[in-house]
């Protein structure tokens, strides 16, 4: 056969295979993680909190246990260790460099950073043994221990008191589920039947030091399961059951009238705009201002808003970018999301933890319409599609991006 008929079959086969390429939205690239379970030293994979000590030591809070992983490899603490138990549900970093961690049955321990030792603090008795769902310091420096079923118990370490404050005393309910201090030092407590909003400067307890949210006067849900101050002037309500609703804390702002946070913002971000799942377990945000959203179903999310000077379009037409099991996320419900002083963003779920190394590495294959996984060769065109030869024929990768909320769109040809 002459080289000229080879070239003419080559040729000819080669449009065939266009031919019958087909399109096929790709429903999602994977994104590169590097996963940390039992077997790399884990105590437990069900992954509940995690924070972050001054000597640059991550620990990580479990069902069964505590490890602390300082880059090179993992330690584990438990009750031998004086944990007051081995359940961990919350962790928090206290001015101190102190790291407070919450647990199941309403014990408290500590990590006091200057002795380097776990120390039990023995206040089962005060949160009568319900489980601690949140802890914060106020800008007295007192502690907020809040408790799911016994309200919140505020500690002030000085005086050695511990303050109760339940619903007779003003909370929307005694099921309290995260707290959150705003730039105005006011305490935002997330409960199942809305949002308290208290008022540090007054006193703990009376009349005029508290507000309620909820849906009767515009919050989305009263199903509130987490809170978080993010770009200085906002607070980003997750609910169990209608996603994210944004809130704006104004110089204004007064805690007796809460629902000028809702008329100053009032931004919802769910399923319907692009989010994974509605049921939100945590909210963060990173170093470059994405907020990065877990939920229970969908995986994690990140928010990256669109540069604008008005808050209001940048939050509207932000990116959305959505990490499950088919991004390479090992399990679609993301408890804890935490970014380390080194810049890492850390994923806890239920079978382990995934660091998020970026968008640097995407993997593509037949499960995301690529015709075949054997790639030969790559070519990048001038509208920036991407064109694969694979040993099965040729598939076209297009970027896009949508007018709603700009949400990222592959499409492989």
């Amino acid at each position: 056969m002459s080289e000229m008929k080879k070239i003419h079959r080559i040729a000819i086969a080669f449009l065939l295979q266009c031919m019958l390429l087909y399109i096929l939205p790709l429903s999602a690239q994977t994104t590169s993680f590097i996963y940390y379970g039992v077997e790399q030293g884990l105590s437990q994979s069900q992954v509940q909190d995690l924070a972050q000590d001054d000597d640059g030591n991550l620990w990580i809070g479990t069902l069964s246990g505590l490890t602390k992983y300082n880059g090179r490899e993992f330690q584990t603490y438990s009750r031998k260790d004086s944990l007051a138990e081995d359940w961990i549900t919350s962790m928090y970093k206290d001015k101190k460099g102190n790291i407070w961690f919450g647990h199941w049955a309403g014990g408290v321990s500590m990590y006091n950073y200057k002795t380097k030792k776990i120390e039990n603090l023995n206040l089962e008795e005060y949160t009568r043994f319900k489980t601690v769902t949140s802890i914060i310091q106020d800008s007295k420096l007192r502690y907020w221990i809040a408790t799911e079923g016994a309200g919140i118990f505020v500690y002030d370490p000085d005086n050695k008191k511990m303050i109760s404050l339940n619903k007779r005393d003003g909370l929307s309910s005694d099921n309290v589920y995260d707290l959150c201090r705003d730039q105005k030092e006011n305490i935002w407590i997330a409960t199942d039947i809305g949002i308290t909003i208290y008022d540090t400067k007054t006193d703990i307890g009376s009349p005029a030091s508290f507000g309620i949210l909820n849906t009767g006067n515009g919050l989305l849900s009263n199903r509130i399961t987490t809170l978080a101050l993010i770009n200085e002037t906002e607070i980003w309500v997750g609910a169990a059951d209608a996603g994210v609703m944004v809130l704006g804390i104004k110089d204004d702002f007064n805690v007796k009238y809460p629902t000028k946070a809702i008329e100053a913002a009032g931004q919802r971000i769910t399923m319907s705009n692009g989010l994974g799942a509605d049921f939100i377990n945590c909210i963060t945000e990173d170093k470059n201002h994405n907020i990065w959203i877990g939920t229970t179903g969908g995986g994690a999310a990140k928010v990256t808003p669109l540069p604008s000077k008005e808050r209001s379009e940048a939050i509207s037409k932000a990116i959305i970018y959505n990490y499950d099991t088919k991004q390479g996320l090992n399990y679609f419900n993301a408890n804890a999301i935490f970014q380390d002083r080194e810049g890492s963003v850390w994923i806890g779920t239920d079978i382990g933890l995934n660091q998020y190394r970026g968008e640097r590495f995407q993997l593509y294959d037949e499960a995301d319409a690529l015709v075949n996984n054997l790639v030969w060769t790559t070519l990048c065109d001038k509208e920036g599609n991407i064109w694969l030869g694979t040993n099965a024929g040729i598939s076209k990768i297009t970027i896009e991006f949508s007018e709603l909320n700009r949400k990222e769109n592959h499409t492989i040809k």
